[in-house]
C-alpha cells in the first residue's frame, strides 16, 4: 500500500462524521495503514469554522476502531464547549455598539404614557429579543445595500419636544380637515391635534390614553407581535417594541365605514443640543379593522428643518372578512433624518389593503412591507414611489405571501435618482401550495436623472402551485434619453420645461394616486427641482438623414399619450 502524503483513505474522514468513520473501520479492519492522520484544529476555534481541522501526519499510527474512538472522544470533548444550536454572539463594531448603547440611555429616560404595567412588560420582552441579535451589518443579506454609516453615525440625547408650526401646518391636507391627529416624538399631542368632526359610534382613532377598554385586549396582542421577513424586519420591530411610549391605534367596528379621510402626523423634534446630538423616535400604528368596514388614512412622518434624528416606526394592519383598508404614507423628514419602518398586513376573506407610498425625504429612508394574504379572495394593492436627490438612499422591500386561494396582489414601483443618490427595490411574491388559483404581479422601473446616481432592483417570483390564474414580475432602469428630448424641442418646447415634462410623465400617474391637492403640487414643485440638474443619455446620434428624424415622428402617437 501506498506510504505517505497524503495518507490513505484520508478524504473519508472530511467528508464522513466520526460515527461512520466507525463503522468504516469495522468494514476495512484488513487495511491498517503504517501512517494514519489526527484531526487537530485550526488556531481560530469559533464555532463558526469549529469544524475546519488540518491534516497532519503521524508515524507509527495505526487507523485502527481504537484510535477512531480516541478521535471520537477529544472531538466530542472540544464540540462539549461550544453551543452549535447557539453560537456565539457577536454585537457588531464599535460604531453599532456605540449606537445602541446611545439607544438604549434614552430607553431608560423615556416612560410610557398610559397602561404602565403591560407595556413595560412589552418593552422588557422587545429589549430580551434584542439581547439574543446581533446588530445590522453588511455581511447580512438584509443589510448589504442599507447604509449603516448614515444609520450608525449618531449620538443621541432626548428629544426637546419644540415643534416648528410652518413645517408642521405645511403638512396638513384640506382633504383631512376633519379630523387630524398629531403624534410629537411618538406620544400623541392633544395641543395640535383638531376633532371637527365626529366618528361613527364605536369607531376609536387615537392614543393609549383614551383608548376605550374594548379595544385593549386586541391591541396589547397586537403590539406583542415581532415582524419578521428576509429583509431584516425583526431587529427593527424589536427595537420599535423595546421603546415603545404610545400607539396610534386605529379601530373601526363591524360595518363601519368611514366617508372622510382621516390623518396622523408623526412629528419628529430634534434634540436638545440640535447641533451635536440626535434624537429618536418609535412611533407604533396598530390598525383593527372590523367585518364589512372601511376606513382611509393618510400617515405623514415629517420633522423639523434641518433636525437631526432617527425614526423607527412600525405598523400593524389586521383586516377581517369583507374589510377595505387604505393607507397614505409619505415620509418627507428632513435632509439629516434617519427612517426605517416595518410594515405587516394580515389580510382576511374577501378584505382588501391597499398601501400608496411616497419617500421623498431623508438621508436614509427604507420601509419594508410584509402583506399576508391568508383568506380566500383576499386582495392587495402597492403602488411605491420613491425620489432621492443629494446623495440620499431610498429603500423600499416587499414581501407578499399568498396562503388563502384566489388571492390577488398588485405592485408598482418607480424610482427617480438623482445627484450621487441611491434607490432600491427588493420585492417577493410567494404563492404557497395551497393558494390555488392566484394572480400576483410585480413592476419596478426606475429613471437614473444623473451620471453619479445608483439603482439595485430585485424583484422576484416564487410559484408553488402549478393552478395559478398569472404570476409576473418586471424591471426597468432608464435615464432621460436625448432623442425624446430632440423630439419635444423641434416642436418648440425649450430644453429645461422638456426635461421637466419627461420627469413628471415618468411618475405623474403614481402621484395622481394621491388624493390630496397640497401634497400633489408640493411634489411637483420638488421634482422640478431635480429635472432642472438632470443628465441626458444620447444613443442613436450616429444615425443621419432621414431616419434619424423617421424614428421621432413614429412615437408621435406613443409621447402624446404621455403628455
Amino acid at each position: 500500500m501506498r506510504r505517505g502524503w497524503p495518507p490513505p483513505f484520508s478524504f473519508l474522514l472530511l467528508l464522513l462524521p466520526v460515527a461512520a468513520a466507525r463503522g468504516l473501520v469495522s468494514r476495512v479492519g484488513s487495511c491498517n495503514p503504517e501512517t494514519a492522520v489526527r484531526l487537530r484544529p485550526t488556531v481560530s476555534m469559533s464555532p463558526r469554522n469549529l469544524r475546519r481541522y488540518t491534516l497532519q501526519p503521524r508515524a507509527r499510527f495505526r487507523l485502527t476502531e481504537d484510535s477512531v474512538d480516541k478521535m471520537a472522544a477529544e472531538v466530542d470533548a472540544l464540540i462539549a464547549t461550544y453551543d452549535l444550536r447557539q453560537p456565539k454572539k457577536t454585537r457588531g463594531s464599535s460604531a453599532a455598539n456605540n449606537w445602541m448603547e446611545g439607544i438604549n440611555g434614552l430607553r431608560d429616560i423615556s416612560q410610557p404614557v398610559a397602561l404602565t404595567d403591560e407595556m413595560t412588560q412589552i418593552r422588557n420582552d422587545g429589549k430580551q429579543i434584542l439581547e439574543e441579535m446581533n446588530l445590522p451589518h453588511k455581511k447580512a443579506e438584509p443589510y448589504r445595500f442599507l447604509n449603516l454609516r448614515r444609520l450608525y453615525n449618531h449620538k443621541f440625547e432626548q428629544a426637546s419636544g419644540d415643534v416648528d408650526l410652518k413645517v408642521l401646518e405645511a403638512g396638513f391636507q384640506e382633504e383631512t380637515d376633519g379630523y387630524r391627529q398629531v403624534f410629537v416624538d411618538g406620544v400623541f399631542s392633544d395641543e395640535y391635534s383638531s376633532f371637527s368632526n365626529d366618528l361613527p359610534d364605536g369607531a376609536y382613532v387615537g392614543g393609549l390614553q383614551n383608548l376605550p377598554d374594548r379595544f385593549r385586549d386586541d391591541v396589547i396582542e397586537q403590539l406583542g407581535i415581532v415582524h419578521e421577513d428576509l429583509y431584516g424586519s425583526k431587529f427593527f420591530s424589536a427595537l420599535n417594541k423595546a421603546n415603545i411610549r404610545d400607539v396610534a391605534v386605529i379601530a373601526i367596528p363591524e360595518g363601519v365605514k368611514l366617508t372622510e379621510p382621516l390623518q396622523i402626523t408623526f412629528y419628529s423634534s430634534p434634540s436638545k443640543e440640535k447641533e451635536k446630538h440626535s434624537s429618536a423616535n418609535f412611533p407604533r400604528i396598530v390598525v383593527l379593522s372590523g367585518k364589512d368596514s372601511k376606513a382611509t388614512v393618510y400617515i405623514n412622518h415629517m420633522g423639523g428643518r434641518n433636525a437631526q434624528y432617527q425614526s423607527n416606526p412600525v405598523t400593524t394592519v389586521k383586516l377581517q372578512d369583507g374589510s377595505e383598508f387604505n393607507m397614505f404614507s409619505q415620509i418627507q423628514h428632513s435632509k439629516n433624518a434617519v427612517h426605517v419602518e416595518a410594515v405587516n398586513a394580515t389580510i382576511l376573506n374577501d378584505a382588501k389593503f391597499v398601501w400608496r407610498g411616497l419617500l421623498n425625504g431623508g438621508t436614509l429612508s427604507r420601509v419594508n412591507l410584509a402583506v399576508d394574504l391568508t383568506g380566500d379572495d383576499a386582495e392587495c394593492d402597492l403602488v411605491g414611489a420613491s425620489l432621492a436627490n443629494d446623495g440620499a438612499q431610498m429603500d423600499i422591500h416587499t414581501m407578499m405571501r399568498h396562503t388563502g386561494k384566489r388571492g390577488v396582489s398588485k405592485q408598482e414601483h418607480r424610482s427617480m435618482i438623482g445627484d450621487r443618490a441611491h434607490a432600491i427595490f427588493r420585492g417577493q411574491v410567494l404563492i404557497k401550495k395551497p393558494a390555488i388559483g392566484c394572480e400576483a404581479d410585480q413592476q419596478s422601473r426606475a429613471l437614473l436623472l444623473s451620471d453619479t446616481g445608483t439603482v439595485d432592483q430585485m424583484p422576484t417570483l416564487v410559484v408553488e402551485p402549478d393552478d395559478v390564474e398569472g404570476a409576473a414580475h418586471g424591471s426597468t432602469v432608464s435615464d432621460l434619453q436625448g432623442e425624446e428630448l430632440f423630439y419635444m424641442m423641434c416642436r418648440g418646447i425649450s430644453e429645461e420645461t422638456a426635461k421637466i415634462m419627461l420627469t413628471k410623465g415618468f411618475i405623474r400617474h403614481i402621484i395622481q394616486e394621491f388624493p390630496f391637492e397640497n401634497m400633489k403640487a408640493r411634489l411637483m414643485d420638488q421634482i422640478t427641482e431635480v429635472a432642472h440638474s438632470a443628465s441626458v443619455q444620447w444613443r442613436y446620434t450616429d444615425i443621419e438623414g432621414d431616419e434619424f428624424f423617421d424614428g421621432f415622428m413614429a412615437r408621435d402617437e406613443e409621447m402624446a399619450g404621455v403628455f
